[in-house]
């Protein structure tokens, strides 16, 4: 049975949220699919996996990315470390950063574990995955509305300071 655009959009605001710090890979299939990622009841972003049908990973591939926090070649951890975890270092955590003895990713991993989750809806197939992934992101989901990190052409940035930012 073939989900439409609302209730995928739906899912993606109210489905079960999966905290990183605990998730059960085995829950995520290796399908296309669409992802949201929050930070308390804050929409951050919204991703897609399995962009290929070549891309056998699929949802636990790409959430298993995001998990590790490495920024090298991951957007969401990107994002996160430079519009949530940078404004929150000391100049004691970026000089050490500087100088080598201490590492962005590890702190970024450490952000995501401790303040972001995930929902996801899984895809027929990199098509459909693409069309849901473009409407999450223009139009937001409900209640939610649009994704604080991602870029949108012509829609200056989000507010930073999501919920549990003190």
């Amino acid at each position: 049975m073939e989900v439409t655009l609302n209730a995928a959009l739906q899912s993606l605001a109210t489905g079960p949220l999966f905290p990183f710090a605990s998730w059960d890979r085995s829950l995520v299939p290796q399908s296309p699919g669409v992802y949201s990622v929050w930070r308390s009841d804050c929409l951050i972003y919204i991703g897609m996996a399995g962009r290929s049908q070549e891309q056998k990973a699929g949802l636990r591939g790409r959430l298993t990315q995001h998990d590790n926090g490495r920024r090298s070649g991951d957007q969401l951890c990107m994002y996160v470390s430079d519009r949530l975890v940078l404004p929150e270092l000391t100049r004691e955590q970026v000089l050490s950063i500087a100088a080598g003895t201490h590492s962005l990713d590890h702190l970024t991993k450490a952000f995501i574990h401790r303040e972001v989750a995930f929902r996801f809806v899984v895809c027929t197939d990199p098509g459909s995955a693409r069309a849901l992934e473009k409407e999450a992101r223009m139009a937001g989901v409900p209640g939610a509305g649009v994704p604080m990190l991602n870029p949108h052409p012509g829609r200056p940035p989000q507010n930073d300071r999501a919920p549990g930012r003190e």
